[in-house]
């Protein structure tokens, strides 16, 4: 009985639950560029900065030479 509750709610909840943007790689590479900054900033952070910088520096991963 309890695994038939938990395969329902499993069913559920993968219904439910709304989808996601797709990982692109400019994305993948402003995380790694974000999970960096935060690493190296001290004290409070603008995280619209921020997410401004990360973007900057993905999109400087992605330029072509």
């Amino acid at each position: 009985m309890k695994w038939k509750n938990l395969e329902t709610e499993a069913r559920n909840f993968r219904k439910s639950t709304v989808k996601d943007k797709p990982l692109t790689t400019r994305r993948f590479f402003a995380g790694q560029a974000l999970a960096g900054l935060i690493a190296r900033s001290k004290g409070s952070i603008n995280m619209v900065e921020l997410r401004r910088e990360a973007y900057e520096l993905a999109d400087f991963m992605l330029e072509k030479d």
